[in-house]
């Protein structure tokens, strides 16, 4: 077996997440992320130089539901040419908005749940984890997202410099509930 000499469990690592994943029966399931337990971060593909928004891969929200996501457009996006990934990416950074997007993290998170829990939520619309942007090495910058090709729900990675229209929107955590 081979084991890192430099790995301690008794050491916090900052990379670690404690999450527990409850889904309820209702008829409005909704899936609950809380802390519980360790899990590491996602792992980058291998062409991956950067990761553009280290900041902001550890700011997930305690506790998030997916009846309360938000799919977000750009201007311009609602349209059937919609705009480059680009575009997108300067809007969400313009509007203060990409702490608020999901990343590769709860992307991951949800793409277990399967493709008729991601229909029924996404509308079978392509949904992006903005948090997460990441450098080619070549350059160009890629985000992650959720979506269905050949039948299969998985987690694929989009060029910046390609259009995104309205069925490829940003995914968004929704207003928390006031208190009561």
């Amino acid at each position: 077996m081979n084991i890192d000499p430099t790995f301690s469990p008794d050491y916090d690592y900052p990379h670690r997440r404690e999450v527990e994943i409850k889904v309820s029966c209702e008829d409005r399931a909704e899936l609950v992320i809380e802390s519980r337990r360790p899990v590491l971060r996602p792992a980058y593909p291998s062409w991956v130089r950067k990761r553009v928004h280290r900041e902001l891969e550890e700011t997930s929200p305690k506790k998030f539901y997916t009846a309360r996501f938000e799919l977000w457009l750009a201007p311009g996006q609602d349209t059937d040419a919609g705009v480059t990934g680009h575009a997108v990416y300067e809007a969400l950074k313009a509007g203060d908005l990409l702490a608020g997007c999901a990343g590769l993290f709860e992307l991951q998170i949800i793409r277990p749940r399967g493709k008729e829990f991601y229909e029924r939520y996404f509308l079978g619309k392509a949904v992006f984890g903005w948090r997460w942007v990441v450098e080619h090495y070549n350059g160009r910058l890629f985000v992650p997202y959720l979506g269905v090709y050949r039948g299969s729900l998985g987690e694929h990675w989009h060029c910046l410099d390609d259009n995104l229209n309205y069925v490829r929107p940003a995914l968004r955590f929704g207003m928390p509930e006031a208190s009561k």
